[in-house]
């Protein structure tokens, strides 16, 4: 019993809250970020729509915990919301402005984000793409030139 209790003390110190309930320590961001590339980079063999599956479980779990949608901080979440786009211009144009605040070093996701703004036909968006992969061009600087 007295080890449930100090269990439960444990968890409300760690854990933090503001005004509109839980907050998200930075300690807790960086081990969501950690996990999600964990489990891209060891998941090889599963496709590239499969790991996003998966990534969505893990952000889907993330969210209810702290009962709020959270930021994009990574290429792992910006994909996923690529994923569940409803791809209306106005969508859009929110995924590409939002593809500026994040590096991408997977070739995986590359070629996945070549065919998704193929299929919209956003050429700027495939030209941005190619250009931050192939040269590795920071993201919020090329985002300055190709609009």
């Amino acid at each position: 019993m007295k080890d449930v209790l100090l269990n439960n003390v444990r968890w409300r110190m760690s854990t933090h809250f503001n005004l509109s309930g839980k907050s998200i320590p930075v300690k807790a961001e960086q081990n969501l970020q950690e996990r999600l590339e964990t489990m891209w980079l060891t998941n090889a063999s599963l496709s590239v729509e499969e790991k996003i599956r998966k990534a969505l479980e893990i952000i889907g779990g993330w969210e209810q915990y702290f009962r709020r949608e959270r930021d994009i901080h990574s290429i792992f979440e910006y994909i996923c919301l690529v994923e569940v786009s409803d791809r209306e211009p106005e969508t859009l144009e929110k995924l590409r402005s939002l593809r500026c605040n994040v590096e991408n070093g997977y070739s995986d996701i590359f070629k996945y984000l070549i065919r998704f703004w193929q299929s919209v036909n956003i050429k700027t968006s495939e030209l941005f793409e190619c250009l931050a992969f192939s040269y590795r061009m920071d993201a919020g600087s090329l985002c300055k030139y190709v609009k």
